[in-house]
């Protein structure tokens, strides 16, 4: 399939309509050609309104919407069905309840000019342990300009700065010096070249609960000579929200698959759990001799 040039938003939801709803009114008003982009939204079997929020964007952008059953959390599959129906050559991955800048797409877009494959990770704003916080500075908006507004509050906000960003800063790292980036590749927002997704047979579908599908990918296309950057000027926040709880089983189990399907120190050390990102990085880090700023 000829891919055109532009953007595939691909979001998985299940039974969140109210948080959908403003992750889609956020894309609608983005500051891009609206026939340079599309919406793909994959229900993986919602029993709610979905669809009706979904269609309800029909006149505002180009938004596809498909539905799978619910045959338990095949997150993993919704975002393959979403690769295999993008229109265009850059895939962007967000969760639903995270609110686009309006300048998002655009800045995506920029940074993807006259790069073949290419891997872009995004910070998301309130994606820490301050939710509370997050919501006290959160409303609900209807335009660019209120958008932004929301958007000066989070900036202006250090302890809502996503804990990624915190903990690279606070060890004086350069996310260039790190040499598996694939540990934060978390698809609450990250994009990626769709032929680059397509060429590794997208995320694996035996990741049936929540966690490790994410990194699990980034692994590979990591492994598959993809280039890896960091996206700091793409801006999103991530609207709080009740979790589904996660058994302890399920986090190991998923970590001992990937270690089986990727044996090496950084994927035993995942597989240990409790063991901090920060930490494999680093001890990868070392083991490998890259250089850090700062001499750590």
């Amino acid at each position: 399939m000829l891919l055109k040039k532009g953007i595939s938003v691909i979001v998985p939801t299940y039974n969140r309509r109210d948080l959908l709803d403003r992750t889609l009114l956020s894309l609608s008003l983005q500051l891009f050609n609206p026939y340079d982009y599309e919406v793909i939204v994959i229900d993986d079997g919602s029993t709610d309104d979905t669809k009706d929020i979904v269609l309800s964007y029909k006149d505002r952008m180009l938004i596809s919407y498909m539905y799978q059953e619910d045959k338990g959390f095949r997150v993993a599959q919704a975002r393959n069905l979403g690769i295999l129906n993008a229109r265009y050559s850059v895939c962007l991955f967000l969760d639903s309840g995270v609110i686009a800048h309006p300048s998002l797409l655009a800045r995506h877009w920029r940074a993807y000019l006259g790069k073949s494959e290419q891997v872009l990770i995004g910070f998301a704003y309130g994606y820490c342990d301050y939710e509370e916080l997050a919501l006290s500075l959160l409303k609900d908006f209807n335009n660019r300009s209120e958008i932004e507004n929301i958007f000066c509050s989070f900036r202006n906000n250090k302890s809502l700065r996503d804990r990624r960003s915190v903990v690279l800063d606070n060890e004086v790292m350069a996310f260039e010096s790190i040499s598996i980036p694939w540990i934060i590749f978390w698809t609450c927002h990250v994009s990626c070249t769709t032929k680059s997704l397509l060429k590794v047979k997208g995320f694996d579908e035996n990741f049936q609960s929540w966690g490790g599908e994410d990194i699990e990918l980034g692994l590979r296309l990591h492994a598959a000579g993809v280039h890896f950057d960091l996206a700091r000027d793409c801006e999103v926040i991530h609207w709080p929200h009740v979790r589904t709880a996660i058994p302890p089983e399920h986090s190991n189990q998923y970590a001992a698959y990937i270690y089986k399907k990727h044996p090496a120190n950084s994927t035993f050390m995942l597989m240990q759990g409790r063991v901090p990102w920060i930490d494999i990085v680093k001890e990868e880090n070392t083991r490998q001799g890259a250089t850090l700023v700062g001499g750590l």
